[in-house]
């Protein structure tokens, strides 16, 4: 419920290239009945094991909205096992007691990084299932579970395949696990028929889902970006002092959003995962040791994820653009929900407040450390402050008002945390402590004041569990608020894939890397009836098709004669090079000339006054009946309604192109018994009007006179017409409805 709570707002994707490819990849699977093509731009590939789970909702969801609502419940749904996974790995694997286990798991099932995932279409949501999993498995493998569930014996196998499958950073857990699956295997720690299937497994779910990511780029991919480079890059990386000196920040970088993000307690649950690798207990100072099966699978997840974090420390030391990319945490936060759940379940177990004090002053180090390296080496101003909140979602609340200053101020809210933890499990034993034994006499007062201090410290745990649980959904939200934000500024007024349907066209091309591709996701996503290709202008390629999305200034589309059918300002176009928007061009051909004849095109000197044909209008107030009245120096809102009876052009409104050129419905003083001049304001079209199409608009009339003097009271008129904004204006000849009477009193 929290998840689906959180992605309400969002009425559609924002992460350009992932969700494009994880979107696109579903519909792929899906087949004809997902919906037309969606062929990506020059970019890196995107894996199918996540849109496996969302192909059979796209395949039965076919409207884009009710679409996107469908992944999100799968979102939902996927990132809601991470509870009852993170519960089964505490209580089956690491021992924990029932309580502590719940608790633990509690924090680790709302970390940000759990939060951040399910208002995107990224992987994420299925690889934090899948690490739990995986860690189940393992310890299956050399611990046969109880009762019914043996089938997970089996799962070590498919489920690393299916990481991999689901995204590449887990490529190096396959020699990963066929290394540990052979030392299960000399060292009989399981069934040797087991682990040879698990072997078996792997290869072959592995090979399938490699030949499933080879289709899918085949059919969608023109062109691949290898940003992950080769061996010769890796090389000369690891062999020059700069590529070193990158390497090492990189590393420092990603440690310390593990650290910082999770307040400590991530190096609070990797102590505890070692202890538990070496043979003791999550409570250190307990005398029961760890199980074969819980040291085979702590260990096999710890090697995983030493995989995972040396994969993104080489990615990103030589893919820097964005200031998150120096503390990159979306690879590694695979494992953080684990991480946290250990480390709260164990301090919540320990027996010695010593104990609890030597882990969390060991997560303060961790922070403090690494913190000064990355505070002193990196500025986000160096990449201008461009931080991406599905990346680091740990942080992002410190980073909204002065990105400049994240590092710093997630260093210090960091040790804040520790400190605050510090004062909660060790300054207060009388909450938190272990007290005598509770089996005195049932009526003595040593009983009854053992009960007490029992009730108090499960009180007093319950109370800090829940503000570290409040603390992490505040934190984890700022990602979900940061991401609708960035959304809804495009989506909002965004009318055009409604105007393109109208246009009846099968096919649309756009220029792949105008507005930072933006409409690569935008576009396809909302038309799904629509094959979308791209094309680069920059190496000369032909779009293909007789439309395209590109700039409304592209000097290519200009100079071939093309037309613009369409107007798309954007919310973010012109932060994104685009400063007078996008355009969807008709190039010359049959269907330049049918939309021409049909007056749908707008002149070709567009940024520009329409033709005079153009402005010709039947406008009238929607409620003929209505009284007008208003207080002097007042206004009232007047609804109107109308038709746009010119032809050679349509009219833009405000949402397809907010500037000096759109087209508005305005009212000017007409003739009144007591005053010849009455200051109103102009109203916005709720649409793109092509000739013969009707509107809808809100004219707001103040009664104020043209110096902006109160008017007396008295009756009044203005003349509703139209006119293109800082042009002539136009009214209606012959029609009594376009006249309104406005009684001032």
């Amino acid at each position: 419920m929290l998840h689906l709570v959180l992605s309400a707002p969002l009425t559609g994707p924002s992460v350009v290239f992932d969700e494009a490819g994880y979107l696109g990849n579903a519909r792929w699977l899906a087949g004809s009945a997902g919906g037309a093509a969606w062929a990506m731009p020059t970019s890196p590939s995107y894996a199918s094991g996540y849109s496996l789970f969302l192909a059979p909702v796209v395949a039965l969801v076919h409207d884009p909205d009710l679409q996107w609502r469908a992944v999100l419940v799968v979102n939902a749904l996927l990132l809601a096992t991470v509870l009852p996974l993170l519960f089964a790995v505490l209580t089956r694997v690491a021992g924990v007691a029932r309580r502590p286990a719940l608790a633990g798991a509690l924090v680790g099932a709302v970390a940000p990084a759990v939060l951040a995932a399910g208002v995107s279409a990224i992987a994420e949501n299925l690889v934090l299932p899948l690490v739990l999993l995986l860690v189940l498995a393992a310890h299956a493998l050399v611990e046969p579970p109880t009762g019914r569930g043996g089938w997970i014996r089996y799962g070590l196998g498919p489920v690393t395949a299916t990481l991999v499958t689901t995204h590449p950073r887990f490529t190096l857990a396959v020699p990963v696990v066929l290394a540990a699956l052979a030392v299960a295997w000399r060292r009989r720690l399981a069934p040797r028929r087991l682990v040879a299937a698990n072997a078996t497994l792997l290869v072959l779910v592995g090979v399938a889902g490699w030949l499933l990511n080879r289709a899918v780029v085949d059919g969608r991919w023109t062109r691949v970006e290898r940003l992950e480079g080769g061996p010769a890059d890796w090389v000369r990386l690891a062999t020059s002092a700069d590529g070193l000196r990158e390497l090492a920040l990189e590393a420092v970088g990603q440690a310390w959003y593990l650290a910082a993000g999770s307040i400590g307690l991530a190096v609070v649950g990797l102590l505890v995962a070692v202890r538990v690798l070496q043979g003791r207990a999550v409570d250190a100072d307990a005398d029961r040791r760890s199980d074969a099966g819980a040291r085979f699978a702590v260990g096999l997840v710890l090697a995983v994820a030493a995989s995972v974090f040396a994969t993104s420390v080489l990615f990103f030391a030589q893919n820097q653009f964005r200031a998150d990319h120096w503390v990159y945490g979306r690879h590694n936060d695979s494992f953080t929900p684990l991480l946290v759940a250990l480390g709260v379940a164990s301090l919540l177990s320990a027996r010695s407040w010593r104990r609890r004090l030597v882990d969390l002053a060991a997560g303060a180090v961790a922070i403090a450390a690494t913190g000064i390296v990355v505070v002193v080496a990196r500025d986000p101003r160096d990449l201008g402050n461009d931080l991406s909140a599905f990346a680091v979602p740990a942080i992002v609340r410190w980073a909204r008002t002065d990105p400049a200053g994240v590092f710093g101020r997630a260093t210090i809210v960091g040790l804040a945390g520790v400190l605050a933890l510090g004062a909660a499990f060790v300054a207060a034993p009388v909450l938190l402590g272990h007290g005598g034994p509770e089996t005195v006499g049932a009526d003595s007062a040593q009983n009854l004041r053992q009960r007490r201090r029992g009730r108090m410290r499960r009180a007093g745990g319950a109370g800090v569990v829940a503000v570290l649980a409040a603390w992490s959904v505040w934190v984890g939200s700022a990602a979900a608020q940061v991401t609708h934000d960035f959304q809804s500024v495009n989506a909002e007024g965004w009318h055009l894939p409604e105007q393109v349907v109208d246009l009846d066209i099968g096919t649309l091309a756009i220029e792949e890397r105008v507005a930072k591709s933006l409409p690569t996701l935008t576009y396809p996503f909302a038309l799904p009836g629509v094959d979308v290709t791209t094309y680069s202008a920059a190496r000369g390629e032909d779009p293909g098709g007789p439309f395209v999305v590109a700039r409304l200034d592209d000097v290519d589309r200009i100079a071939e004669g093309d037309r613009a059918v369409l107007l798309d300002e954007g919310g973010w176009y012109g932060f994104f090079g685009a400063p007078l928007g996008l355009a969807v061009w008709v190039r010359p051909g049959p269907e330049q000339d049918r939309l021409a004849a049909d007056g749908r095109l707008l002149p070709a000197t567009f940024p520009g006054p329409l033709p005079t044909s153009a402005l010709r209008v039947e406008v009238r107030v929607a409620d003929p009946d209505a009284r007008l009245e208003v207080a002097p120096g007042g206004w009232v809102d007047v609804p109107v309604a109308g038709r746009h009876q010119g032809t050679g052009a349509p009219w833009p409104d405000q949402a397809s192109y907010g500037l000096d050129h759109r087209v508005q419905v305005q009212a000017h003083p007409g003739d009144s018994s007591t005053s010849t001049a009455i200051w109103v304001a102009s109203g916005e079209l709720d649409r793109w009007v092509v000739p013969g199409g009707r509107f809808r608009a809100v004219v707001r009339l103040h009664a104020v006179d043209e110096s902006g003097v109160p008017l007396p009271p008295g009756r009044y008129e203005a003349v509703l017409g139209v006119a293109q904004a800082g042009g002539a204006f136009f009214a209606p000849a012959r029609n009594p409805g376009a006249t309104v009477e406005v009684v001032v009193r």
